[in-house]
């Protein structure tokens, strides 16, 4: 996209307009200033002049040359602000650039767009956001060959709206005197009569012979289009009104005579780079033609879009015309299917009389397309289409009009007018709604279900109304408490497989606010599996929902979201992210909200709190929430997840029998989910309340029971654990026998720091067990322990001493560097800055071993599975000994430094098997290569083209050789080799795909060959790169590849 972010210089024969320059000063006192008129009026000039005068405050100029949509618009508005303040923080939303715009205040900021007729609807619509949202020290001044399409009707009505036409950009009989200062009166007269103040005819009226008597309109009718054959001077006229040129209609309107078009092309649709100067002199000549031509050229070229399907033209034609039968024709039967293409029906629809909206149809369509730019007036209008539905009998399409009305509310939070708009449909009567009223009517057996805890025949019930043939609105609900179902029973594989089936559901991807939702569901079950995959995938997810929340002002789904995020940083025990998603979960303009969300929320933000050690902002949270959850379980049913994060934080607050009566809630959902993973947190949680109570030999008993619980299962969620919850877990570890080995493998996924807080802790509580604590530091400690080990080192008893000694050792021999291998091509490893060289190798099924690792990162890979891939012809016990061999190999190579018998820093050894330490630096270009791909198809699923193409130039650059080539012999890399390569050949032909349409054409050709090479008898390549030569122009090159392409066909 080209654009201009300095306003044009200007010329020195300019002269001053102080009425147009008193005009657009007083924008510094409204929202929103509009200068409309088509080519040729001086619209970029006066808004430069003004520039360079006004004293008002600071001007953010953006011109516009090429069609823009929302995400470019956003982006480069960021860019624009960064430029223009470098001191400010770092923006990345558009939430972001409000606050940062709000920050400049009182300074006043002019928002300067030109040439907008070049925004899509998009854009639009990210420019309505901005005019409702943005501090109000933002002014917003744009310039158009066209009304813009925002909503300034309601601007004017406030007095923030104003606009400069044609009409006064015209140019007056003084300022042509002062233009045309050598001139004598008679010839200025004659140049206002011949232009009518017009000022690009002003310029071509200058260049004409002194002879010449007639208006500039004339000159262009007589002496260029009168020269033209008639078939190309009427296209010309067409094309003066029509919205856009292309060959497609230029051919259409000329007939009979098409070939004429062509000899004259440069009249018709200029092929130089000034094209568009052309543009003013056909609108002019237009406006010279008798009206009942001009509308009677103008139908026909109506009929001729509507025929070849581009309705949106058809009807802004008809909307011009007044062709109002048409345009309601039109919009009933295809008013839907535009709206979802982003296309401004609002626009057409308030051009309608009043009296020509009022079926239900039309007033259907009005509400859905007020929804983002006025929710209040969308849900008033949807309510008048039921009416109009229900009074012409047609019970079905009130039933989805009332559907759509919930859905607004769920997006305010109105929970009042939800309920109410629910219970109005139950009360639409049609012997027709039998069988969906008996569907609906599950609804209250559902919300009892879950009330009383019947976890499983909720779902059940759940799963049949999603099924079902209600309306789509009340089955997505359906299917957003499947998904919800799913987290509470912790069955996060089967929630992710429902949720992604109805994400692919058309009227899902058409309707932010469902999607959003799901996408939000859909990372709650990934994180509920946890794995570090996972992890990366729910933050993107949640990540995407949150964009799509804040662009459509969707209340609740945004806090879901932060909820989410916060969820996320608590596993991730990131301390920075958690403190600011806290600060922003609950905010004083989240409110009002409905209070079942408020409540949870709460509990959310009490167990945050309190994993962060802070207990009064813990207590508070937590003691609002109780309340609230108590009243709430009456009347929705209790979410278990929701007590045992209280319980937690009552813990964490010393609050132990609080603590206990929070888990007694919770108990019997507890026991009707039939979760192991809470049954597990639950008992945890219950044995330390228990235990700091009064602590007993009975509680050592349990404590074994629960270690053997989490040594077998696991505990997905052990970083989202507070650190206190976890010490004394350790503690109790320690006091039944766990050796420190199991404990420090247990605690693997917690980082370093957190747990050498936890030994340290502990060896000052317990004397009993300091030598376990100093054996867990030496396989975790860091080189922040060295000091106080020293110190150990020096006064503690001898068997310490030596325990101490060792863990310095093992901390002292850890590698301070990261790895960094090389995957396609030959293996290469970089062990910090330093090449390992290729004699560093002793065994070449060393090399493998790591390779296997890498590509299986981060998962675990049982020995059993390892020999099989390395040694498939060795019986097991020589293999299991080549395995053992290969591994030392191997570990000598990453840690030359280490001691025997240490653990590695980098591999872990494992009872299930080999896995790489999550902890460890450890970067590859294989896993860059396909984090970019995903990035890539992410951006392009949301239509951010510049990003998806920069991702996939990313990628595609990684690519340098095949994966492993120099492990030509390996069976078992070819299936991982053969995966890679096709990724690659995907992506290389998306991105061809991209270039084509979003980047420069020449640039495509040497990835078109590069495909080839992979691939030789890819067909499309060959045809693609047919075009591209074509398209530049280069007709040799097009037939040589042709040729190839015959020879390869043969």
């Amino acid at each position: 996209m080209q654009h201009r972010f300095d306003y044009p210089q200007l010329n020195d024969d300019l002269i001053d307009r102080p009425r147009l320059q008193a005009q657009l000063e007083a924008c510094w006192t409204c929202r929103l200033t509009v200068v409309v008129a088509a080519a040729g009026y001086g619209k970029t000039t006066i808004l430069a002049q003004w520039m360079q005068q006004t004293l008002g405050g600071d001007c953010l100029w953006y011109g516009l040359n090429s069609p823009t949509e929302a995400e470019q618009l956003q982006r480069l508005l960021i860019n624009l602000t960064t430029s223009r303040f470098p001191l400010i923080k770092p923006i990345n939303s558009l939430a972001d650039l409000f606050d940062c715009w709000a920050t400049l205040a009182p300074r006043r900021i002019a928002l300067v767009l030109d040439d907008c007729q070049q925004l899509q609807a998009s854009a639009w619509q990210l420019l309505q956001e901005v005019l409702r949202f943005a501090p109000t020290n933002v002014h917003l001044v744009i310039s158009s060959r066209q009304l813009p399409q925002l909503d300034w009707a309601s601007l004017a009505a406030r007095g923030q709206y104003r606009q400069l036409n044609a009409a006064e950009l015209r140019l007056s009989a003084a300022e042509i005197a002062q233009l045309l200062p050598s001139q004598n009166p008679s010839q200025r007269e004659a140049a206002w009569q011949a232009t009518n103040g017009w000022p690009a005819g002003l310029r071509l009226w200058r260049a004409l012979p002194h002879s010449y008597q007639g208006t500039i309109g004339a000159f262009l009718a007589q002496d260029v289009l009168a020269q033209l054959p008639a078939a190309v001077r009427r296209t010309a006229q067409f094309a003066a009104q029509l919205p856009f040129f292309n060959q497609a209609v230029l051919t259409a309107m000329a007939a009979p005579d098409p070939a004429s078009i062509w000899q004259y092309n440069l009249f018709v649709v200029p092929d130089h780079d000034d094209w568009w100067r052309f543009e003013p002199f056909w609108l002019e000549v237009v406006r010279q033609e008798p009206l009942a031509e001009v509308e009677q050229l103008l139908t026909q070229a109506a009929i001729w879009f509507d025929q070849q399907g581009h309705y949106e033209a058809a009807l802004d034609l008809w909307c011009r015309l007044g062709q109002w039968s048409k345009v309601v024709a039109r919009l009933k039967q295809a008013g839907l299917t535009l709206l979802a293409q982003q296309q401004p029906v609002l626009h057409w629809l308030q051009q309608l009389p009043a009296n020509e909206r009022q079926s239900g149809e039309l007033l259907h369509l009005h509400g859905l397309a007020l929804r983002e730019h006025d929710p209040v007036l969308a849900a008033q209008t949807l309510a008048l289409a039921a009416q109009a539905y229900r009074a012409e009998q047609r019970y079905a399409e009130a039933f989805q009009v009332v559907g759509e009305q919930c859905l607004i509310y769920f997006w305010q939070g109105d929970e009042q007018a939800l309920f109410a708009a629910a219970r109005e449909s139950f009360s639409l009567k049609s012997f027709v709604w039998y069988r969906q009223r008996r569907d609906l009517l599950k609804f209250p057996l559902l919300l009892f279900q879950i009330k009383r805890g019947r976890y499983l025949k909720a779902l059940a019930t759940a799963q049949s109304l999603a099924h079902s043939e209600l309306p789509f609105f009340w089955r997505w609900v359906a299917a957003c408490v499947v998904g919800g179902l799913y987290t509470i029973l912790t069955l996060p594989n089967e929630g992710i497989q429902w949720i992604e089936a109805w994400l692919q559901h058309p009227q899902v991807q058409a309707e932010p606010a469902m999607r959003m939702s799901l996408l939000d569901l859909l990372a709650t079950c990934l994180m509920s599996r946890s794995t570090p995959e996972d992890r990366l995938l729910a933050q993107d997810l949640a990540d995407q929902a949150s964009l799509l929340s804040e662009r459509y002002g969707v209340r609740l789904t945004r806090l879901q979201t932060r909820g989410t995020k916060l969820g996320l940083a608590l596993l991730e025990s990131d301390r920075p992210t958690t403190e600011r998603l806290i600060q922003q979960l609950l905010q004083p303009s989240d409110e009002p909200l409905p209070s079942i969300m408020r409540h949870r929320l709460l509990a959310l933000r009490a167990f945050a709190w309190a994993s962060l050690g802070e207990v009064k902002l813990a207590q508070h949270d937590a003691t609002s929430s109780e309340r609230g959850l108590i009243r709430d379980d009456a009347l929705y049913g209790a979410d278990p997840r929701m007590w045992l994060m209280l319980a937690q934080a009552w813990f964490c607050c010393g609050e132990y029998r609080r603590a206990l009566a929070a888990l007694d809630r919770a108990k019997p959902m507890i026991e009707a989910a039939q979760s192991p993973i809470l049954r597990l947190r639950a008992g945890l949680v219950q044995l330390a309340s228990r235990w700091q109570l009064q602590p007993s030999p009975q509680l050592i008993g349990e404590a074994t029971i629960i270690w053997r619980d989490y040594l077998t299962d696991g505990d997905r969620h052990m970083n989202a654990t507070p650190l206190i919850l976890t010490t004394l877990l350790v503690e109790l570890g320690l006091r039944t026998g766990i050796a420190p080995q199991r404990i420090a493998q247990f605690l693997a996924e917690r980082d370093r720091a957190a747990i050498e807080a936890i030994c340290w802790k502990l060896y000052a509580e317990l004397p009993a067990q300091q030598s376990m604590m100093l054996q867990l530091l030496g396989l975790y400690g860091s080189a922040a322990s060295i000091e106080r080990l020293l110190e150990v080192v020096k006064q503690a008893s001898t068997q310490q001493r030596k325990i101490a000694q060792q863990s310095l050792t093992s901390i002292r021999q850890r590698p301070a560097y990261s790895l960094k291998i090389q995957l396609f091509g030959s293996l290469q490893l970089w062990r910090g800055a330093e090449l390992v060289d290729a004699s560093a190798w002793a065994r070449e099924k060393a090399r493998q071993l790591l390779a296997l690792l890498l590509l299986q990162r981060p998962r675990i890979i049982s020995r059993e599975a390892v020999i099989e891939q390395l040694w498939p012809e060795l019986e097991h016990q020589a293999a299991d000994g080549a395995l053992r061999v290969t591994l030392n190999a191997l570990l000598h190579v990453l840690e030359p430094e280490r001691s025997g018998g240490a653990n590695s820093a980098f591999i872990l050894s494992e009872a299930a098997g080999l896995r790489l330490n999550p902890q460890a630096s450890i970067t590859t270009d294989y896993a860059q290569f396909q984090s970019l791909l995903q990035t890539a198809a992410q951006h392009r699923q949301q239509g951010a083209m510049p990003a998806a193409l920069h991702a996939y130039q990313s990628a595609l650059a990684i690519y340098q050789d095949d994966l492993l080539s120099d492990l030509a012999y390996a069976e078992w890399v070819l299936d991982w080799r053969e995966q890679a390569l096709t990724q690659f050949v995907n992506a290389t032909s998306e991105y061809l795909e991209l270039l084509l349409a979003y980047g420069p054409t020449a640039e495509a050709i040497p990835y078109a060959e590069r495909l080839l090479s992979y691939d030789p008898y890819h067909e499309p390549t060959y045809q693609r790169l047919i075009d591209i030569y074509l398209m530049l122009g280069n007709g040799s090159a097009a037939e040589r590849i042709r040729k190839r392409l015959e020879r390869i066909l043969l």
